[in-house]
């Protein structure tokens, strides 16, 4: 594994995340899992995902608001375990190709309808929200696009609806840590390489909060999704 290689993976994700508050574990693992087995990849990067949301929801605690994201978590919960299920016992190839179906269809799915019309705002809409993501985060750590998605839909200003992701974000990736590590997917040996690289995650992501802070994130998500898009085509075809 190239420490080099890595390193540029996780500052570039950081930024993603800082700025759009989703996406790090979209753009590292799209990266990483050129470099690594995917299983290997997921676990590798749970340390630095628990990280990255905690320091948002932190710069962001001013319009933490538990209520609006709580059927989210609970939706989590039960979504949670059949992605670290799936991703325990289903083949690393396999996986793969899904992760590069799931980042094509998002990026397309940005492409093609990047509005923010208004959904239903109901709590059972926002539990099946929550399970999607819980399987999408416990099988790749990337429950962001159905957060994502409703967040704009529901019309939440960009602080809401990034402290509302990192809510869901925080929880969700604790419980896929202890599962992680119940299952034996994410070893000591692993967590002390990854914990290496976590400064690196951790400056990239204040500096994507600082620009998330001054200026608009529509330009640098639009190359992100470019990339994702090069790279999920990649990896359909490795």
């Amino acid at each position: 594994m190239s420490g080099g290689l890595v390193a540029i993976a996780l500052a570039i994700a950081g930024v993603a995340s800082g700025i759009s508050g989703f996406g790090f574990a979209l753009v590292s693992l799209t990266f990483l899992s050129l470099l690594l087995d995917v299983k290997v990849a997921v676990a590798f990067l749970v340390v630095h995902t628990l990280s990255v949301n905690v320091i948002q929801i932190f710069s962001l605690r001013q319009h933490f608001q538990l209520r609006a994201v709580l059927p989210m978590i609970i939706g989590a919960v039960a979504g949670v375990p059949v992605g670290v299920s799936l991703l325990k016992s289903v083949d690393a190839t396999v996986i793969q190709k899904a992760l590069g179906v799931f980042v094509v269809i998002f990026v397309l799915q940005q492409v093609i309808n990047p509005g923010a019309n208004k959904t239903v705002n109901s709590n059972l809409v926002k539990g099946g929200v929550g399970l999607s993501g819980g399987v999408l985060m416990g099988a790749f750590l990337s429950g962001g696009p159905p957060i994502v998605m409703y967040s704009l839909k529901a019309g939440d200003n960009k602080y809401q609806a990034k402290v509302n992701m990192q809510t869901f974000f925080v929880f969700s990736n604790i419980y896929a840590l202890g599962l992680y590590l119940f299952t034996g997917l994410l070893t000591f040996d692993l967590f002390m390489e990854s914990t290496k690289f976590l400064p690196v995650s951790i400056l990239g992501t204040f500096f994507g909060i600082r620009l998330f802070n001054i200026m608009s994130g529509d330009i640098f998500r639009k190359i992100v999704y470019l990339l994702l898009l090069c790279l999920g085509v990649a990896m359909l075809f490795k």
